[in-house]
């Protein structure tokens, strides 16, 4: 008498590859967050595959810069700003910071940026040659003594 083994096959029998496109492929950021909780596995697999990423904070706390989201191609900076000032302009050397970043994050193409002087542009877009996109937020209102143009 012989008795019949069943196997289980589960998610995590799937080759990484395929987990990957199936990981990549949840755009709904609580569901990716979600998806984190299952196992190590995936929240390698969500962050290996995440391509859009917001960094809230103090530019100054320099320590608390991600490091595992290198496939990241769209950065959103906007809110790194301390009390509305550009966060490069507040911190002590500004190329650091800036080389930090991109190193941090080497595949941006699209960047969003708080910017109230073109230094911040100037530092940041030397470090990512091919970025192609870029999103200026202005939360505060421009000096009315400012001709157009004069503050980029």
């Amino acid at each position: 008498m012989t008795t019949a083994t069943a196997t289980v096959t589960t998610i995590n029998d799937l080759p990484e590859a395929i987990l990957s496109v199936i990981v990549a492929s949840v755009s709904d950021i609580r569901a990716r967050n979600s998806l984190s909780l299952v196992n190590q596995k995936f929240v390698s697999l969500g962050r290996a595959t995440r391509s859009s990423l917001a960094i809230r904070g103090n530019a100054r706390d320099l320590f608390l810069i991600p490091t595992c989201f290198r496939s990241v191609t769209h950065l959103d900076l906007s809110l790194l700003s301390p009390w509305g000032h550009s966060f490069l302009l507040s911190s002590a050397d500004a190329q650091l910071l800036a080389a930090l970043l991109a190193g941090k994050f080497p595949s941006v193409t699209s960047l969003t940026v708080y910017s109230r002087s073109p230094l911040t542009l100037d530092v940041l877009l030397a470090h990512w040659p091919r970025l192609s996109h870029l999103k200026l937020i202005r939360w505060h209102q421009r000096p009315s003594s400012l001709q157009l143009g004069d503050d980029f």
